[in-house]
């Protein structure tokens, strides 16, 4: 009986692939249709990417245009590369809103705020035609450069707060193997002379 539930689970909880209709043959087989959609649901969420960061979009976005894409097809390219991501951008969207006709702004509304240094690098390319990949590198280098930044201040920050217990955990090592010793040397010279 045991092995019997053993091979139902993991028949269950085996990854196959989406089926949109359930099967009609039986409530049995209905309900483990719906089970291993739950789990199949469940698996795909866990494993998303985690975000990417704006620097990274930025240069993605220049490898795409590098390689000949228009400004939409770059942006469905980017949004192809990064479908496996936890929170999507949703570029694929924009570009058919840009190639509709749509305002920019309007394209841009559903977009998350970390893609917003490449919105405004390729702003004046949509606009006037001029070349984005120099406002791209620029935005990608401009991120690096403020994250570099944050991360010094936040080690400043760290070895400030760490200098003073640290001090106060070698305070009486320094006492004992340091000022104690000198004290007696200094006693002993004067008892004996």
């Amino acid at each position: 009986m045991f092995t019997a539930v053993c091979v139902f689970l993991a028949w269950i909880y085996q990854p196959k692939p989406y089926t949109p209709d359930p099967p009609q043959s039986s409530v049995f087989s209905s309900t483990v249709f719906s089970l291993r959609r739950r789990t199949q649901r469940g698996v795909q969420k866990n494993q998303g990417m985690p975000p990417l960061d704006s620097a990274m979009l930025a240069d993605l976005m220049r490898a795409s245009l590098e390689s000949g894409h228009s400004i939409p097809g770059a942006l469905s390219a980017v949004d192809y590369a990064l479908a496996e991501e936890q929170e999507p951008l949703g570029l694929k969207r924009t570009a058919s809103l840009l190639l509709l006709g749509g305002s920019w702004e309007e394209a841009w509304e559903h977009v998350p705020s970390r893609a917003n240094e490449m919105k405004d690098a390729l702003y004046p390319a949509w606009q006037r035609g001029s070349s984005p990949m120099p406002l791209l590198e620029r935005a990608a280098k401009s991120i690096r450069g403020r994250r570099s930044e944050e991360t010094r201040a936040a080690a400043a920050r760290l070895s400030s707060h760490v200098t003073l217990p640290l001090g106060f955990n070698f305070l009486p090592a320094f006492i004992c193997w340091g000022i104690i010793p000198l004290i007696f040397s200094t006693a002993q010279e004067g008892f004996y002379g």
